[in-house]
C-alpha cells in the first residue's frame, strides 16, 4: 500500500497489457501484504479429449464469447455440449412417451 492507503498493484481499470508490463518490472514478494486468499476450484480430471477445428471468423468470436464470460473457450465448448447433450436427451425422452388419447 502506498502513503494513502492505495493498492500499488494495477486494478480492473488497467488493460492487460498494462498488468502485463508491470508484472514483467515488478516482483511479487513486494507486494505480499497487498495480496489476499483466494478459493481455488479444480475441475474433475479429464480423461478424454477430441480436437474441433474452426474457421477464423467462428474461432475469434469464441474466444470473444469466452472472454466475455471470463472463462477459456474450452470450458464454454464444454458447457454447450454437455448442456445440447442434456437437451437431446430429454427430447428423445420425451419421444417415447406414450401420446394421451382424445378420450382421456
Amino acid at each position: 500500500m502506498d502513503e494513502q492507503g492505495r493498492s500499488r498493484i494495477p486494478d480492473e481499470s488497467a488493460s492487460r497489457e498494462e498488468v502485463a508490463e508491470f508484472w514483467d518490472t515488478h516482483d511479487i514478494t513486494d507486494y505480499l501484504d497487498e495480496l489476499e486468499p483466494v478459493e481455488v476450484k479444480f475441475s474433475q480430471k479429464i480423461n478424454h479429449g477430441v480436437i474441433v477445428t474452426f474457421e477464423s471468423k467462428v474461432f475469434d468470436k469464441l474466444f470473444e464469447m469466452a472472454d466475455e464470460r471470463g472463462v477459456f473457450p474450452d470450458v464454454l465448448i464444454h458447457e454447450w455440449v454437455a448442456k445440447g447433450m442434456k437437451e437431446t436427451q430429454a427430447t428423445a425422452l420425451d419421444s417415447r412417451k406414450p401420446a394421451i388419447s382424445p378420450s382421456e
